[in-house]
């Protein structure tokens, strides 16, 4: 299927009652629409609390998350790859599984998926072209097609399946289906997980995150969510005036820097660590300079040297300090606040599929999600803080790219 080039947006709150209360996408000093800061009390009562699917992974009320972290375990981790596995296996006949997903090489996740079909589980996939350029992600994508008697139970997007909000032509290796997402209903939990890992094996090398949100009304928002990326037509999704906000892209305008733009420091609130695999936006590291000029200790990990170097290159006469930019193996997306955001100190994490990039804002198929509370900023900021413990500073003489700006 081919996705038609219109000029779209969407920007979407979705439900998911945390234990650390979120408030809308917008905070009241922003110049955009508050969101409601909570559900109903009724609806947060009905959600049960969540178990953590294995080790390495965490749970309170409806959030779920779980880390990999090579850097502490021999180069090598593979718990975030192994949880969606487990989704996999865990799953029987009446059940669901819709994914969404860029890469796909590893076999035994393959397997397991068809393993489930063959159970009985309803398995969907809407895949990049990506998936099919290796033979394990080629023969899944037919092995779930033909375990299927009803048609079109896979799609393969050539570009993003949902259209641009860029001017085009779209800038190098983007336009793609970026997602790692996972839309299932297993043994009558309805669940729905975002990742910053595909299930690759290179992957198993980088620090990665995974957030699981089991919530009736997120699940139905991410539900028609997919029924968009599947038709390649964004349709009618319902906005609910609930937490946590998140934003699919394309679009103009994003969850990141509207964040940002939000953060004042004091010296007791001024964390803002930032764990972005790729950083090429103009705008957000103008404004991660600023934050650090003004009283914000800003710490950065990312995944390439090039862009590292970048980072530390002068913006309007001034820099981020050198020792606190550093470079890991990383695939991941977060950032972790502590700070004061919409004039309150709040714990704030920003996290999901998208780099900052302008093919992650104007070009791919994304998801980004802004949660708040102690234990999440907590446990993303235990990770940011493993990783930025192995990070490095990159060696002398890597060129600093030119970075042209998002049009």
């Amino acid at each position: 299927m081919t996705t038609s080039r219109l000029v779209a947006a969407l920007v979407l709150s979705v439900v998911a009652s945390v234990a650390c209360q979120a408030t809308g996408d917008d905070e009241p000093a922003a110049s955009a629409a508050t969101y409601a800061s909570s559900a109903p009390a009724a609806a947060r009562r009905a959600v049960p609390a969540t178990r953590a699917g294995g080790p390495g992974c965490k749970a309170k009320r409806n959030i779920e998350v779980c880390f990999s972290s090579p850097g502490t375990h021999g180069g090598t981790h593979p718990v975030v790859i192994n949880r969606m596995r487990r989704l996999f296996k865990k799953s029987q006949a009446g059940d669901s599984l819709r994914i969404a997903m860029f890469r796909w090489d590893i076999p035994g996740a393959a397997d397991n998926l068809v393993e489930a079909q063959a159970r009985g589980v309803h398995v969907e996939l809407v895949v990049d072209h990506d998936v099919i350029a290796n033979a394990v992600g080629a023969s899944l994508v037919q092995r779930i097609e033909a375990g299927d008697p009803a048609p079109g139970n896979t799609v393969v997007c050539d570009g993003a399946c949902l259209p641009w909000t860029g001017a085009g032509p779209a800038p190098y290796a983007q336009d793609i289906n970026h997602l790692k997402l996972i839309v299932a209903d297993v043994g009558g939990e309805r669940s729905v997980v975002t990742s910053s890992s595909n299930l690759a094996g290179l992957q198993y090398q980088q620090y990665n995150s995974l957030l699981r949100i089991v919530s009736p009304k997120y699940y139905k928002f991410a539900d028609a969510w997919y029924d968009a990326l599947k038709t390649q037509r964004v349709g009618t999704i319902k906005t609910t005036l609930a937490n946590p906000p998140a934003m699919l892209y394309p679009r103009r305008g994003d969850i990141l820097a509207d964040t940002l733009r939000q953060v004042r420091c004091t010296p007791q609130l001024d964390q803002v660590d930032v764990h972005l695999a790729v950083i090429q936006r103009a705008d957000i590291r103008s404004r991660l300079v600023q934050l650090s000029e003004s009283g914000c200790r800003v710490r950065v990990v990312v995944d390439r040297p090039a862009v590292e170097k970048w980072l530390e290159q002068k913006v309007d006469g001034h820099r981020l300090p050198k020792a606190l930019v550093r470079q890991v193996s990383t695939h991941d997306k977060g950032v972790i606040i502590h700070a004061l955001v919409g004039g309150k100190p709040q714990y704030v994490v920003v996290t999901g599929t998208s780099n900052a990039t302008c093919g992650g804002l104007y070009y791919n198929d994304e998801i980004m999600l802004r949660l708040k509370g102690k234990w999440i900023h907590d446990r993303y900021g235990k990770h940011f803080n493993d990783a930025f413990g192995h990070g490095r500073d990159s060696a002398r003489g890597v060129r600093t790219p030119d970075f042209d700006p998002c049009t």
